[in-house]
């Protein structure tokens, strides 16, 4: 059998982010979501192009360290954060954790306000 030789733009590789494959699980849009930015802000954030950071998040671009460092600065997370935690599903762990450190008085009260917030919804 015949070896295949591909070709690799190199330089294409370094500016697009070799270090991580496309289409690479992120959380990177729920994170900006989460924040309340539009991709324009986020993009304004990080210095890219809006386009750019929409491919990203579809995961049909590459990104490499830089990105997410700058991305979970403008984010105000981890870079891990970007990768491990989906952000809505932190925060409801953190609900918990507040209430685990409750007094029982604290924790009646809290079942209240919760009570009244449904009424009002």
């Amino acid at each position: 059998m015949q070896a295949e030789y591909v070709s690799r733009d190199i330089g294409a590789e370094r500016r697009h982010g070799h270090n991580m494959p496309m289409g690479q699980s992120h959380f990177i849009r729920e994170w900006r979501k989460h924040r309340g930015l539009s991709q324009v802000q986020l993009a304004e954030r990080v210095q890219i192009n809006q386009g750019n950071l929409s491919r990203i998040e579809k995961g049909t671009r590459k990104y490499d360290q830089e990105f997410l460092e700058r991305a979970a600065d403008a984010l105000g997370c981890e870079p891990a954060d970007l990768l491990k935690v989906d952000p809505k599903a932190q925060a409801s762990e953190e609900i918990w954790d507040f209430y685990d450190k409750m007094s029982s008085t604290q924790k009646a009260q809290v079942v209240e306000i919760a009570k009244a917030l449904l009424k009002v919804s």
